[in-house]
């Protein structure tokens, strides 16, 4: 591939694979997938070597998800520093290969009938949504046998769940990122977990999460709905609702509440004999808070929309954060905190959709646990690239692409072999991408997103591999991107 930006390498950090030649294995992987990210395997690589090599990479005992993960987190820490804010955004998602019957070891999706991997990530990114890279992803197969132990789930520390993950990616973050580096971690309604509110207190560091239970508050009210709707009203404002679920996006109205509520921790007395049973049969696993439980003091922010449209549900955020509260200012901070969680759902979806990891046919789960991190890689590219579009739409275009990819797509979209004197800006280069890709570009669309980039990008790689065979003098040096 010709453009080989050197982010790539800054992306994988220094992973222990016990062999140099299996990392620079793994960095010319990466760039070819980047190149042609919703192609098959043999089409990115361009070679039948290169295509064995890939999936020798995958097979090999020594690429341990975990090591590569580890790596690819401190890289991702050392761009953060400097940053006045950090936003940790986790999310879990399935991985359903397309056949499951030809890949073993595969284990239970939520429809107990599929089978596939789960992967739970957190995403570094700026307040106003610019990624900033992978902090910690976590890959595994659930065992069927955890099948109906649902019933068991105030006997078995959290420790001993799978929810324990989203507390290993605060911890994962924290540890990498330090005390220096303020964060906020946001999550949707399956993280609404007391021990991760109380880990992140611990740590030094604020969340803002989507309540999902009606805990149990110290106020008058007694529960969390009670408080927060009767909350008093600090303003309202129109927030812009994303395409889901076969709905087009739209822009709701929504009235914002706020107060403070002290949330009780959950009541597991009952369950003390049976959860000291369970750390005496696993000393093997360390507790993750320093101390019991005890009553938080946070925040919460009421978001609804009144009154909806007809025919469509409203939009309801119950938020809970250790942030402060007291203008509607302040509120409207929480609210956009929140929004920028998409950015991590856009992640998955690139990932899935874009690079189509699911359509990939390995023998075992392990080898699709290898390709899933390798392409996480190129899906952070993607989407990081869909984002610089709006974050820095002015910056010249060779920040992020050698002169020959600004040359081919130049002379193939305006038929011309007179190049401009100077290279166009980042916003007017993706725009040109985009056209590639299918995005009209009309004036009510937008920028393109990443959909319409990686299909734009793939046929952009194919066109300046043909202007460098045309013009061997600008084979490009990598260029280092914008720090992000």
């Amino acid at each position: 591939m010709p453009t080989e930006l050197d982010w790539v390498t800054e992306a994988i950090g220094v992973p222990d694979l016990r062999d140099q030649r299996l990392t620079a294995r793994l960095v010319r992987l990466v760039r070819a997938l980047f190149a042609h990210p919703d192609a098959s395997v043999s089409q990115a690589c361009g070679s039948w070597a290169a295509t064995q090599a890939a999936y020798r990479f995958w097979h090999h005992p020594a690429v341990d998800v975990r090591s590569l993960s580890r790596s690819v987190g401190d890289a991702t820490a050392q761009r953060c520093r400097g940053e006045p804010q950090v936003v940790l955004l986790q999310d879990t998602t399935e991985i359903r290969p397309t056949a499951p019957a030809r890949c073993s070891d595969l284990g239970p999706l939520a429809n107990a009938e599929s089978r596939g991997l789960w992967l739970h990530t957190t995403l570094a990114a700026t307040p106003a949504g610019l990624p900033l890279g992978l902090l910690q992803q976590e890959i595994w197969t659930r065992s069927p046998e955890l099948r109906g132990q649902a019933t068991q789930r105030f006997v078995t520390p959290t420790e001993g769940k799978e929810s324990a993950r989203w507390l290993r990616g605060l911890q994962a973050a924290q540890h990498r990122l330090g005390p220096a580096v303020a964060h906020v971690t946001v999550a949707d309604r399956e993280a609404d977990i007391f021990e991760l509110y109380a880990l992140a207190e611990q740590g030094g560091g604020d969340f803002v999460l989507r309540a999902t239970q009606n805990r149990a508050i110290g106020e008058p009210a007694h529960r969390l709905a009670a408080a927060a709707t009767t909350a008093p009203v600090l303003g309202q404002q129109s927030v812009s609702v994303l395409r889901h679920d076969g709905r087009p996006g739209r822009s709701a109205q929504v009235t914002i509440r706020a107060t403070t509520v002290t949330l009780q921790p959950p009541a597991y007395q009952s369950y003390a004999a049976a959860r000291r049973r369970w750390w005496a049969e696993h000393p093997e696993v360390p507790p993750m808070l320093e101390r019991p439980l005890v009553p938080l003091t946070l925040q919460v922010v009421e978001v609804r929309e009144e009154p909806p449209p007809a025919n469509t549900p409203p939009l309801h955020w119950r938020l809970l954060t250790s942030l402060p509260v007291a203008t509607f200012a302040d509120a409207a901070h929480v609210v956009a905190l929140y929004r920028v969680r998409w950015l991590v759902e856009r992640f998955h979806y690139v990932l899935k959709s874009g690079c189509r990891v699911e359509r990939l046919q390995l023998a075992t789960a392990a080898r699709l646990e290898r390709a899933v991190l390798t392409y996480s890689l190129v899906a952070w590219g993607i989407l990081r690239l869909a984002v610089l579009a709006r974050a820095t739409p002015q910056a010249p275009c060779t920040d992020v692409v050698p002169p020959a990819a600004w040359h081919a797509l130049h002379v193939f979209t305006q038929r011309t072999p007179v190049l401009p004197a100077a290279p166009p800006d980042l916003a007017t280069f993706l725009a040109a991408v985009g056209r590639l890709g299918g995005h009209l570009g009309r004036s009510r669309d937008g920028p393109p997103g990443p959909k319409t980039l990686w299909q734009g990008w793939t046929r952009l790689m194919d066109l300046t591999e043909l202007w460098v065979i045309e013009h061997p003098d600008e084979l490009p040096a990598p260029v280092r991107p914008p720090s992000v």
